[in-house]
């Protein structure tokens, strides 16, 4: 953990959600430091928290932590990895666009399209808080994120899934991004060629679907949100430097170019081949999404 002061909120509870009290005690708790110290949640060491509270705290930097032997540990990652044949329950789904700047901008859109088409997913309802009480409607979305920015973030929800929708300010535009968990019937896996297409035709900057290992139903047990391994990533012409000439890469993955050039997009399909795998996989993902830290 970093050495700044921690202002911390406690949520009680086996399985805590991103509430209106709890939205009240953070914005409570940033006034209180005053920009001196780090807001931070901090749950019971068995706590499920729901996946829109801890997309949530992700897409805002907002730490998550339980107590452990030696102190505050990190609740988003630190379970072991899963060894042979492990049930996989859920699926995490991320995507990001950049959007020109402009008075027409529509968020949701994207977010829509990309869910429906990467897995037949349809988002039914939106709101700031748990429980969801707005229907789906990219029109009001949008006013709701631009009152909110340089950064926004609405909760989304449909049948069998729920996460967040996050808007920000960049110098190029507008970026719009989601970050979802679906439920998962058995080892069902999407259609990574059908993601693909649609995630190149969209022109993402990013698009990454993994089986979720840490999640059972909608909660995410403390230590275990990094128990993921990934299917598919694809990454925008500002995102990749190619396809990577690289043994790690080849020996767990197939990389190739999609699209019409100089708007070509890097397609990643990782092979299937068991659990046992799932901490190489997740290296290699990571350098090919932060190549300078491979």
């Amino acid at each position: 953990m970093s050495g700044a002061p921690l202002a911390v909120v406690r949520v009680p509870g086996r399985r805590p959600w991103l509430s209106r009290t709890l939205l009240a005690r953070l914005r409570e708790a940033a006034q209180g430091a005053a920009g001196l110290g780090i807001v931070t949640v901090q749950t019971e060491r068995t706590a499920r928290p729901s996946y829109p509270m801890l997309a949530f705290l992700r897409s805002a930097g907002i730490p998550w932590v339980t107590p452990g032997a030696a102190g505050l540990e990190d609740g988003f990652a630190g379970a072991p990895l899963p060894e042979g044949h492990t049930p996989c329950r859920a699926t995490v789904i991320r995507g990001s666009v950049l959007h020109e700047a402009s008075a027409g901008l529509k968020i949701g859109d994207f977010t829509e399209r990309l869910l429906g088409s990467c897995v037949g997913l349809a988002p039914l309802l939106m709101d700031d808080s748990e429980p969801l009480g707005r229907a789906w409607d990219p029109d009001r979305l949008t006013t709701w994120l631009r009152q909110r920015m340089p950064l926004a973030c609405a909760l989304v929800a449909g049948a069998g899934f729920a996460g967040t929708v996050t808007a920000y300010r960049t110098e190029s535009g507008v970026v719009e991004a989601f970050d979802v968990l679906a439920e998962r019937d058995g080892e069902a896996v999407p259609a990574a060629a059908a993601a693909a297409a649609a995630a190149v035709e969209a022109n993402v900057q990013e698009l990454s679907i993994e089986r979720h290992f840490g999640a059972d139903g909608p909660g995410v047990g403390a230590g275990m949100d990094r128990l993921r391994m990934p299917e598919l990533l694809v990454l925008g012409p500002g995102r990749h430097l190619g396809i990577p000439v690289d043994p790690e890469v080849a020996a767990v993955a197939t990389a190739e170019l999609a699209g019409v050039a100089p708007f070509q997009h890097l397609v990643v399909r990782y092979r299937q081949s068991g659990e046992g795998d799932l901490g190489r996989a997740r290296d290699v993902q990571h350098k090919l999404l932060f190549p300078a830290a491979g």
